[in-house]
């Protein structure tokens, strides 16, 4: 008889009490088929206790009483569950917490009663404190949620999605864990605190979760269910030998990239969970375990952990970065905890916590709180290549990729040439010169590594071309792009989007730069001939204080991320007419194929002068030849740079071709 526990609380809501929230018809089949799976799969392996909670049943006062008095029953060794498929939504934060979170919003569930009188959602906030509750027993906490983030969405004809407006007046800080619906349970977590001279820390709970889809997508359903759900159980059963947390996501997600549907999952490991166990079970694995290096500034007693915005941090800027601390790459024993303070260009500032008052010059890093939302490549060829590539990803520092066979609706796809014997990297069926290479380079563990290190970094540009830097005491506001063209008999030609009461609206050239200090978010450049379009960038500092340096970058699919220039500087009060290489200011339409094809201009602010653009550079890869090149330049690593205070704006320059 089995030993240990799993304890399940599966929530599903098709039926909401408030009339305007609309109804769901899928949540019960996920309800159903995940109890399924679970009692198919780990029967012997547990002692299962499942607890649903459909509908009426699924209050807000009835899942907070589950999740504590349920899965709170869960010892060490055992496991406890959480999943939700319904409604999720967002509400404002309480101010109160600012100083561990820079976003300014929160994640919720729509409970049955969400928003009847005195009955409000459940927050990310609240289930901080539950499943750290949960935990406290050294139990394995999973929470799988089908349901969107917390964004503002706007409706869609045709999709049932799992998303309800937010709030943007935020609740009273009794509100959390301490209203009407849960008057007698023991949860006055954050009105205790506030007793207490305010709350000067949140609950750090160890869980993994997998989620429906980032905070830029749907979660949307069929008549069979979240296509969530779907893919996360297909996922599971695709593969017979046991899989841990981190190939679960990868199965899931290239059984998601199937699907008719704009939906990419996200995994999240929190506190130290660890995501290289089985599912589930918790069993060993024999994945090798990534660490980075710390190092103790030479001058002052400050440590700085050697990954930063350029190298490619997997970081999701909402979340706090966590580590914990080793006094070798190999060692066994926990020192402490680290927090990176703020995201530096290619090091970033870490604070460390650790018990002994003499710090040694260099400590060894493993993550313990980060988010992967991997890009999936399609590949074409044969089935060694793939599992090569799949193979290298492995040796990665960070796995940022995921190479499948089914292509579906992969943006970038990897196919293998007959005629002209090589394989060719494809964005949508337009053929991309950065890479083309031999068939026997696959094998070549040097080149192959190499090979997907690029791709990675391609990888993070596509994904943060919105980055910026939150904590970054430069003010974003008081610096504005203005894009024009020379010849006037251009600016009708040249579209502009700009966003005005959540809506983007669309102009020429022309009327938008008759608006003052406008600043243009995308260009459109349409035409039916063959064309080119010079234009020129300028930027306001409107700062009564601060002068800034700037840099540029043009980032293409095509060619790369391609440095124009860096340290210009921008003084107090001052414009800057035109800060673009006369070399790349062009818009060009010469193809029959070049019907949408988005690059985008990148500049960043700096407070102090960068010493090299090294880091931005992703080169123009042909031949293998090139590859060979970059592998020998690899062994002289530059020197790296402390650089914290820094900014982002973006133009996206979007190339069309009239019908």
């Amino acid at each position: 008889m089995a030993t240990r526990k799993l304890y399940a609380l599966l929530v599903g809501i098709n039926e909401y009490e408030r009339p305007l929230i609309p109804d769901l018809k899928g949540t019960d089949k996920d309800v159903e088929q995940v109890e399924q799976y679970l009692q198919d799969t780990y029967q012997e392996t547990f002692d299962l206790e499942i607890k649903i909670l459909k509908d009426k049943a699924a209050t807000r006062g009835n899942i907070i009483k589950e999740i504590e008095q349920h899965l709170g029953k869960a010892e060490a060794d055992d496991v406890a569950l959480f999943f939700f498929a319904g409604h999720g939504s967002w509400q404002r934060r309480h101010q109160v917490f600012d100083a561990f979170n820079t976003i300014k919003t929160e994640k919720t569930l729509v409970c049955h009663d969400s928003r009847t009188s005195k009955v409000h959602d459940l927050s990310e906030m609240e289930l901080l404190v539950l499943f750290d509750y949960v935990g406290r027993n050294k139990a394995d906490v999973i929470v799988i949620i089908d349901a969107c983030h917390a964004m503002k969405f706007e409706s869609q004809r045709g999709q049932t999605i799992r998303s309800f407006e937010g709030l943007d007046q935020a609740r009273k800080v009794e509100h959390y864990l301490y209203d009407t619906t849960v008057a007698a349970n023991k949860f006055h977590y954050y009105k205790q605190l506030l007793k207490y001279k305010g709350i000067k820390n949140i609950p750090a709970p160890t869980y993994v979760g997998f989620y429906a889809c980032d905070r830029t997508e749907y979660a949307e359903e069929n008549e069979h269910g979240g296509w969530f759900t779907q893919g996360f159980l297909q996922g599971l059963k695709s593969n017979k030998t046991p899989q841990t947390y981190f190939q679960t996501y990868h199965a899931i997600l290239s059984e998601m990239l199937d699907y008719e549907i704009d939906q990419i999952p996200v995994l999240e490991g929190c506190n130290g969970f660890d995501v290289n166990r089985i599912f589930i079970t918790g069993g060993s694995s024999n994945k090798k375990i990534k660490r980075f290096k710390i190092t103790k500034d030479r001058t002052k007693i400050e440590y700085s952990i050697q990954f930063g915005a350029q190298l490619g941090f997997p970081c999701d800027l909402e979340h706090s970065i966590s580590f914990n601390l080793f006094s070798k790459k190999d060692s066994t024993e926990v020192l402490g905890t680290g927090e990176v303070q703020f995201i530096g260009m290619k090091d970033s500032p870490i604070h460390l916590s650790l018990p002994a008052t003499k710090y040694a010059d260099t400590y060894w890093a493993e993550l313990l709180k980060f988010d992967i939302t991997a890009m999936p490549i399609g590949f074409i060829g044969a089935q060694e290549d793939l599992d090569a590539l799949n193979e290298g990803i492995e040796h990665q520092d960070i796995q940022q990729l995921i190479f499948v066979a089914n292509v579906g609706d992969c943006r970038f796809n990897l196919e293998w040439e007959e005629g002209a014997d090589c394989y060719r990297l494809y964005e949508k069926d337009r053929p991309v010169c950065i890479l083309e290479f031999e068939k026997k380079s696959i094998s070549n563990a040097a080149l192959l590594s190499l090979l997907i290190t690029n791709l990675e970094r391609l990888n993070q540009w596509r994904s943060t071309i919105e980055l910026s830097n939150p904590k970054a005491r430069i003010t974003s506001k008081d610096l504005v792009l203005k894009f024009n063209t020379p010849k006037i008999e251009d600016t009708k030609a040249v579209q502009c989007v700009y966003s005005k009461g959540g809506s983007e609206i669309q102009t020429d050239l022309k009327t938008a730069n008759s608006i003052p200090q406008k600043e243009y978010t995308k260009i459109l450049l349409e035409c039916k001939d063959n064309e080119v379009i010079d234009y020129e960038v300028g930027i306001t500092n409107s700062s009564f204080s601060e002068a800034y340096y700037i840099a540029c970058l043009l980032i293409s699919a095509d060619y790369g991320v391609i440095p124009l220039d860096f340290n210009i500087p921008l003084p107090v009060r001052e414009t800057l007419d035109n800060i673009i290489d006369p070399n790349y200011s062009s818009l060009l339409i010469s193809h029959d194929q070049d019907t949408n094809i988005t690059n985008y201009l990148k500049v960043i602010i700096t407070k102090d002068k960068l010493p090299s653009m090294e880091g931005f550079m992703l080169s123009e890869l042909n031949l293998e030849q090139k590859l060979e090149d970059q592998l020998k330049l690899r062994l002289v690593a530059p020197e790296r740079i402390r650089m914290f205070d820094w900014q982002t704006l973006d133009l996206a320059f979007c190339l069309k071709r009239k019908a």
